[in-house]
């Protein structure tokens, strides 16, 4: 029978970890997820007996994948810790619907299990004999252990069993998400430790496919197994989201319909797809960033206080705001697709001419919509999202415009809104746009800045990849930064009528070119609704 999960779902040092990434082979998993597991390595999160095994389709030899995928990005740290981590990695090539692949897969963990169940009960009974631990400190180590044998005593260990947590990461297309969870849920789960998969985005095509796949995980895999990951509300900045709002008095009387003029939530990419199509073709820009990044931002700056910090409290006040949006309306929404150009002599290729996307994709690659929370606290505040591809910067930001100042008596010059500006990415910063009196014997105003940029107080070299926080978040059993069923059944309700209508109207997106700004009509669209896309002070 499997090990219910207490409300600690921590992993004791004395346990037996293991981390299967699925797709190991992918981009995904070179780029981040082996690099996230080192640094926790490193910084000694994993304990002493773990494990990471790679698995995908691709014949690899482990020092191969080592060679070919890990040390390209590994390579800026020191040998001797990286030849520490290669020792517990492992790699298994095998199809993904196939059970006797899977089997395999369970056999490898059972070995390497037993590998670790010898570490660990060498490194106990060491600690009995050098009585490292206080006679407390080794009864609470007991306690965690449930599956110890009832014969083991402070002063005679006669067993020891160690607690074996499997820990699945789906790096994986969407079209083999469910196969693959189906057949580690039947043939790879733990039956002394927990069990976790974790599934990334997209999280379906609309809301029917999204319920098939709920509801085929659900058959393997219980609701509290299961952590639906967004890597953006990993990031630094979207993590002090909640504690710029709630630990500083100032802000609360300011965050309301009564001040607030309109919000902005803004990503823009300078890449393309770049051979990257076929995937990018079946979703889009607004499945693959607005329905879940940009929704989870927002439903950060727009929920209510919790009563707590726990996962559940902040998931409801999520909830209770995304329960409160109405579904977009095709008159309230742009959609753009990025054509090819020359540079430099050279010509970069527009959506429909890479070769990875069909001639007559009406695939988005550009978005912008207006949504509209219909509660007390946000009703008439417009909330502005925009994301793309190829356009002519890098950027993700939250922009806060409050309301003009009432009776102006600076009439002789132009009195510009104040902004509040959280600036995700690059060059992390939190900064206000206030107005001020220029020095001098004049009474020129002129636009300020009150800013706080992370690399000026902090060192960037220590924040954290959003990755490593999601991963340990995950390992410790911490559900607050990942994605429920709930959320995710209504950021669809907002979207899915839209996404419907757009594709059986057979709607044109509108062309914008290679590295602009995007569609014109985002200007009359953002026009309509009194919010300014002149963004100031944007190159910090």
């Amino acid at each position: 029978m499997l090990v219910s999960q207490s409300k600690d779902k921590s992993v004791s040092p004395l346990d037996n970890l293991t981390i299967v990434i699925m797709g190991a082979s992918g981009d995904l998993a070179k780029r981040k997820l082996f690099p996230a597991v080192f640094t926790l390595f490193k910084e000694g999160f994993l304990g002493k007996a773990w494990r990471v095994i790679g698995y995908a389709r691709s014949q690899y030899t482990k020092q191969e994948l080592i060679e070919t995928h890990l040390l390209p990005f590994l390579k800026k740290y020191d040998q001797k810790d990286l030849d520490e981590f290669f020792k517990h990695v492992h790699y298994l090539s095998g199809q993904y619907d196939k059970e006797e692949d899977y089997q395999a897969l369970n056999k490898l963990i059972d070995e390497c299990e037993k590998e670790g169940h010898t570490l660990l009960e060498q490194e106990f009974r060491a600690q009995f004999e050098h009585k490292q631990l206080s006679g407390d400190e080794v009864f609470d180590e007991l306690e965690i252990n449930e599956a110890m044998s009832p014969s083991t005593t402070l002063s005679s260990p006669k067993s020891f069993k160690a607690r074996n947590h499997r820990f699945f990461y789906l790096s994986l297309p969407p079209n083999v998400f469910l196969v693959s969870a189906t057949m580690l849920g039947k043939n790879c789960k733990s039956r002394t430790g927990y069990n976790r998969i974790v599934i990334e985005k997209p999280f379906g095509r609309d809301s029917a496919t999204f319920k098939k796949l709920s509801l085929g995980l659900s058959k393997v895999f219980e609701k509290d197994e299961i952590y639906r990951i967004d890597h953006y509300i990993g990031k630094e900045v979207v993590q002090n989201l909640l504690v710029l709002r709630f630990a500083n008095v100032i802000l609360e009387p300011l965050w309301n319909r009564n001040t607030v003029r309109s919000v902005q939530i803004v990503f823009k990419e300078e890449l393309g797809v770049e051979g990257r199509g076929g995937y990018f073709d079946s979703y889009g820009i607004i499945r693959d960033v607005m329905q879940n990044h940009l929704m989870q931002i927002l439903a950060l700056l727009a929920m209510e206080p919790p009563v707590s910090l726990s996962p559940e409290d902040i998931r409801n006040e999520k909830i209770k705001v995304l329960k409160a949006i109405e579904p977009v309306k095709i008159e309230d929404i742009v959609i753009g697709q990025y054509k090819g150009r020359v540079a430099n002599n050279q010509r970069i290729l527009g959506y429909r001419e890479d070769p990875t996307v069909p001639d007559d994709s009406i695939t988005p690659t550009f978005a912008a919509c207006v949504l509209k929370i219909k509660n007390r606290r946000w009703d008439g505040v417009p909330f502005f999202l925009e994301a793309g591809k190829a356009l002519d910067e890098r950027l993700a930001e939250i922009r806060i415009t409050f309301n003009d100042v009432p009776a102006n008596l600076y009439t002789h010059t132009m009195v510009m809104a104040n902004e509040l500006v959280i600036r995700i990415q690059p060059n992390e910063a939190i900064y206000f746009n206030i107005m001020n009196k220029v020095p001098g014997l004049g009474d020129k105003l002129a636009e300020s800045q009150l800013n706080f940029t992370y690399k000026t107080l902090y060192d960037v070299k220590k924040i954290p990849d959003a990755y490593e926080r999601l991963i340990l978040n995950m390992i410790q059993g911490d559900e607050s930064n990942f994605l429920s069923s709930e959320e995710l059944k209504y950021c669809w309700q907002i979207f899915d009528p839209i996404l419907h209508e757009l594709q059986d109207k057979v709607v044109q997106p509108d062309p914008y070119v290679f590295g602009t700004a995007g569609p014109t009509s985002t200007h009359y669209l953002a026009h309509k609704h009194n919010v300014s896309t002149y963004y100031r002070f944007s190159s910090l």
